[in-house]
């Protein structure tokens, strides 16, 4: 995993939290701060619905098999300044298709809504779980 100190602007960061990614292009590394801040502009959530839990939805490791993917273009919202230890680079073959899909599908007339609501959920689920560093 690369350090937090070597992400640099420009760069693609993913953010994990159960079947839930949001990628986002690092823009800045806010100057000395303690908590490793920095301005990220996100660009798509990428969010998987899981089946219910049935002995055949078990993976082998016990987990829940992801069902359904659901993409929400974040390109056209605000940054965010996040602490910037929750998140890690993102590889180019898996935002590639990703940025391809949403250049393809047709947008839902109210899809900025929804895609901004999902984001907020899921930066109110991060917020809980890593409170300390927020």
């Amino acid at each position: 995993m690369i350090s937090v100190s070597n992400f640099q602007p420009g760069q693609i960061l993913c953010l994990e939290h159960g079947y839930t990614y949001l990628y986002a292009e690092l823009i800045q590394v806010a100057p000395k701060n303690k908590n490793q801040r920095g301005w990220v502009r996100p660009l798509v959530l990428q969010v998987y619905a899981t089946e219910v839990i049935t002995s055949s939805s078990i993976a082998p490791n016990g987990s829940a098999i992801p069902d359904q993917l659901h993409l929400y273009d974040l390109r056209q919202g605000a940054d965010l300044l996040c602490p910037i230890v929750l998140f890690r680079a993102a590889l180019d073959m898996e935002v590639i298709p990703l940025l391809a899909q949403l250049a393809d599908t047709k947008m839902h007339p109210n899809g900025d809504y929804i895609a901004h609501k999902q984001l907020q959920r899921f930066i109110h689920s991060i917020c809980q779980v890593h409170s300390e560093n927020f």
